[in-house]
């Protein structure tokens, strides 16, 4: 196998430490500087919405009118996905055993019938004829 090649070991070590690098770089340059400003301007967005003089408060416990159609449709998605996610694993459990039954129902059973010859050859060739 190739990636088991000794004469390749030194080349694939030094792409993977080039690759690696160019990518930290890459990502400490520019994504993280974006989300760090991101990440600053929501704290300031939400503290200027939580202070009093804009009317806000530190703790919502009623939701406004505003929100009231936003959780709606956020607990409605909910129980979409959540259906959705019942209905593909009963498929999935139901194809699977369907395959497992038809189409590999022969190899199944060649597969336990050699483990069982090769546990039967096992204990055979343990056995002390000596005795």
């Amino acid at each position: 196998m190739p990636q088991l090649d000794k004469a390749s070991y030194l080349s694939q070590l030094f792409w993977l430490v080039v690759i690696f690098c160019s990518f930290y770089a890459i990502i400490v340059r520019f994504y993280l500087p974006k989300l760090a400003r991101i990440l600053k301007i929501r704290q300031k967005t939400l503290k200027f919405l939580r202070s009093p003089a804009t009317g806000g408060t530190t703790t919502q416990a009623t939701p406004t009118i505003d929100e009231k159609p936003l959780i709606r449709v956020l607990e409605e998605g909910r129980v979409s996905l959540t259906r959705a996610v019942e209905a593909t694993n009963t498929w999935y459990a139901a194809t699977e055993k369907e395959i497992q039954l038809t189409q590999w129902a022969e190899t199944n059973e060649t597969y336990l019938t050699s483990l069982g010859l090769l546990y039967a050859a096992q204990e055979i060739s343990n056995i002390d004829w000596c005795e």
